[in-house]
């Protein structure tokens, strides 16, 4: 096997369980599509991988990046598949009115982060759920560490006083 090769059979042995749990949390159609995500991802750091780099958590930030690229791609492509099939659609499916407010209100954490913007849940999630340290988290959405510690900072910030605001 060539030094590329293992390289990255390394890689996708120590990350692609990591790549697919972030897929998995942010894929609208489940584990299927998520599956398909993390292929995807897998498919571009080969066609790629002296860009990635050999750093680990380097390497992770620039997958998990990458992993958002193709999200945000799955949401844009959905959305064209759902303006097409409305020009000839004939009935319009209903949209689900959102849960009462009063199931929603049984649980102050699920309430307060339905309150937060979707860029404060992001920021929260890469650090609480996906476990990353700033300067990772900070590849993924692209900008510097400082810049997404402060983002941090203030959707934790949003989250106590929507927190408070349920109580």
């Amino acid at each position: 096997m060539s030094e590329r090769a293992q390289r990255f059979a390394a890689l996708y042995r120590r990350e692609h369980p990591v790549v697919l749990v972030f897929a998995i949390r942010r894929c609208p159609n489940g584990l299927s599509q998520a599956e398909d995500i993390a292929n995807d991802v897998f498919l571009i750091a080969w066609r790629r991988l002296d860009e990635i780099p050999t750093d680990e958590g380097e390497a992770r930030g620039w997958l998990l990046a990458t992993t958002r690229n193709q999200l945000r791609n799955l949401v844009r492509n959905e959305a064209r598949r759902g303006r097409f099939l409305n020009l000839f659609a004939a009935d319009v499916v209903p949209v689900m009115p959102p849960p009462d407010a009063a199931i929603i209100a049984q649980n102050d954490l699920a309430s307060a982060w339905q309150q937060l913007s979707t860029a404060e849940q992001e920021v929260i999630a890469l650090t609480v759920l996906d476990e990353l340290t700033s300067p990772q988290a900070a590849t993924v959405l692209g900008i510097s560490a400082a810049a997404y510690r402060t983002r941090l900072n203030r959707a934790r910030n949003a989250l106590r006083k929507a927190i408070t605001a349920t109580e």
